[in-house]
């Protein structure tokens, strides 16, 4: 019997002292978009304007709500906009003929195959490997 409130004693202080840490709301960012990225990660990312392109940032923390006093990762940065250019002076009306010189194809099948670029920029193309005349479904930009 001894034995049996020492082990709920041992639980219930352990529940005490493993409660969850609680941050105002005023510090906190709720994301109401999920992107999805490679390996069919969903991940909160939102949607900004600049310059008249649309850019999605997707952001590598996992939850619904993420807290300002706390780094918040960015990881990727994509748009399909018809107003954005590469440095190379590509746009989303080139085709996979056009950045095949830059190098292998990279991908994930079922999310999309990408040529990096020299600007750091890669030029994607949906779900399957394309073919020479296939258009650039859109560029995204990894950050480390």
């Amino acid at each position: 019997m001894k034995k049996l409130f020492i082990s709920l004693g041992l639980m219930a202080s352990t529940m005490m002292f493993a409660q969850e840490k609680k941050t105002s709301s005023k510090n906190m960012v709720f994301f109401n978009q999920w992107c999805l990225k490679e390996y069919a990660d969903m991940v909160p990312c939102i949607t900004f304007s600049e310059n008249n392109i649309d850019y999605k940032l997707l952001f590598g923390k996992f939850g619904d709500s993420i807290d300002l006093n706390q780094p918040i990762k960015l990881i990727e940065k994509h748009t399909q906009s018809p107003n954005f250019k590469t440095p190379e002076g590509y746009t989303i009306e080139n085709t996979y003929s056009d950045v095949k010189k830059y190098g292998n194809l990279k991908g994930y099948p079922g999310w999309a195959y990408y040529v990096e670029l020299p600007s750091g920029w890669c030029a994607a193309f949906y779900k399957t490997k394309p073919k020479d005349n296939d258009k650039i479904s859109f560029f995204l930009k990894k950050y480390n």
